[in-house]
């Protein structure tokens, strides 16, 4: 085999190996979750806590805001959730840890990315996994 061929697939093991040990920003500090097909994915945490930062700061400088009673009335207006229609009574509201995608979670219409504010009049209620897939597709 020429001495060529022999670099390139070496070369090709070596970036499959970091690709597999480091995300895009170069962090090696992975996780995992469990899709809802079951599948086990990874993800780095060090830019999952960026990204939670991020957000954070976006609804801290949103306008608009809703007091937890005004969340509590609007999950009441709806019986089911409006993506996947499955009912709230199918949807734990306290899960334990890991099992996230029952909860009812607050989604914004209108993301607050893109200018949509905090009122309750924005927000409506979606199961977790409704919410993730909307954010994700």
């Amino acid at each position: 085999m020429p001495k060529n061929t022999i670099k390139l697939i070496f070369y090709n093991i070596c970036l499959s190996t970091l690709r597999s040990r480091f995300c895009k920003k170069g962090h090696n500090n992975w996780s995992t979750w469990t899709s809802t097909k079951g599948e086990v994915q990874r993800y780095c945490k060090t830019c999952r806590q960026v990204r939670a930062r991020k957000y954070s700061q976006r609804k801290k400088n949103a306008k608009g805001s809703h007091t937890k009673e005004e969340w509590e009335k609007r999950k009441k207006e709806y019986e089911v959730c409006p993506r996947c229609k499955r009912s709230w009574k199918e949807i734990r509201e306290n899960p334990s840890k890991g099992k996230a995608k029952y909860t009812i979670t607050k989604d914004h219409i209108i993301s607050l990315l893109q200018g949509g504010t905090d009122d309750i009049e924005n927000i409506q209620p979606l199961c977790y996994q409704c919410n993730f897939k909307k954010g994700h597709s």
